[in-house]
């Protein structure tokens, strides 16, 4: 399985902005978290002490343009059209944990 390893420290300009043409959006609001919704009831998820728990949630385009800009770092000649043709199967990320929103009170 390959591992998709991104240094932001490593990225240019141009991969910012090749970012923001694949996708649409900067890439600090593409991933960006957002309240997670629980499936059952629609209602954002919410921590034991009622805040809400948030996380990352790539969309597919995200997806897409980081594995570009990723694997033509090494890999000069990849594609986007390479880059449809990865398996998501192949793709391993350190998700961590959800968290959760600051509590304004502390």
């Amino acid at each position: 399985m390959a591992s998709l390893n991104i240094d932001p420290n490593s990225m240019t300009i141009g991969d910012l902005d090749d970012f923001e043409q694949i996708v649409g959006k900067p890439m600090q609001e593409a991933l960006a978290e957002r309240p997670v919704i629980d499936p059952d009831t629609g209602e954002p998820q919410r921590d034991k002490r009622g805040r809400l728990v948030r996380k990352v949630q790539p969309s597919a385009k995200s997806m897409l343009a980081l594995v570009y800009i990723a694997r033509r770092k090494t890999d000069p000649g990849f594609t986007l059209e390479d880059a449809r043709q990865v398996p998501i199967s192949e793709l391993t990320a350190d998700e961590g944990e959800a968290s959760e929103a600051p509590d304004p009170k502390e």
